[in-house]
């Protein structure tokens, strides 16, 4: 699977991330135990809120048919690959023991836990066609006002509020319309008439 037939089997999921030969990410991994012709790394994802999904490396491994082999971690030392750089990347499941080893590596990632507000907006489907790739909390919305071109800017989601979600402005609009970047705008799902969803500014009269 890629990137692009969904992240959630990526999130907070143990997978297996093929290497390519042009790859130079095992550079970076020198420190690693190695393995004789490894092809693959054992890697947990997880998000942070602003880099967007993220890759802890636990361990470097070799993918023969169906079966897997990981050399051992290296506990002290962190290597993080973000998701935006590897979208054409394959992954592939592999079984829960293998994170049995890395759990006190794992645990420390719950420092990107964010509110139980924001985690729910990870698993509504329907923002999928708005998020910016590689970047979970980040949609595009629509700002659309009376005398004004409809533009669209990113917003990364902070907050909901009953049916409507809160976020920060991540550019800044070519027009007026009364919010600028780093302020928190308020916005709402709509379906279009060909059914597609979008995410339209709520803007004050």
């Amino acid at each position: 699977m890629k990137y692009a037939d969904g992240f959630r089997a990526l999130y907070k999921q143990c997978n297996a991330l093929m290497l390519k030969e042009e790859d130079r990410l095992l550079h970076s991994l020198e420190h690693f135990p190695q393995i004789p012709d490894a092809n693959c790394l054992l890697v947990y994802g997880y998000v942070d809120h602003e880099q967007g999904l993220s890759f802890e490396v636990l361990a470097i491994g070799r993918k023969e048919d169906d079966s897997f082999t990981f050399a051992d971690g290296k506990h002290d030392e962190r290597v993080i690959m973000r998701s935006r750089g590897l979208l054409d990347h394959d992954f592939y499941p592999v079984d829960a023991s293998f994170a049995q080893a890395h759990t006190r590596k794992i645990d420390l990632l719950k420092r990107y836990d964010v509110s139980p507000e924001i985690e729910q907006t990870r698993f509504m489907e329907f923002l999928d066609e708005s998020r910016e790739p590689g970047y979970v909390d980040d949609v595009l919305v629509y700002f659309v006002k009376d005398e004004l071109d409809v533009e669209a800017c990113w917003v990364r989601i902070e907050q909901v509020h009953e049916s409507k979600l809160v976020g920060t402005m991540l550019n800044e609009p070519n027009q007026d319309f009364g919010c600028h970047i780093n302020e928190l705008v308020t916005f709402s799902v709509r379906r279009m008439g060909d059914g597609k969803a979008v995410c339209v500014a709520e803007l004050g009269k």
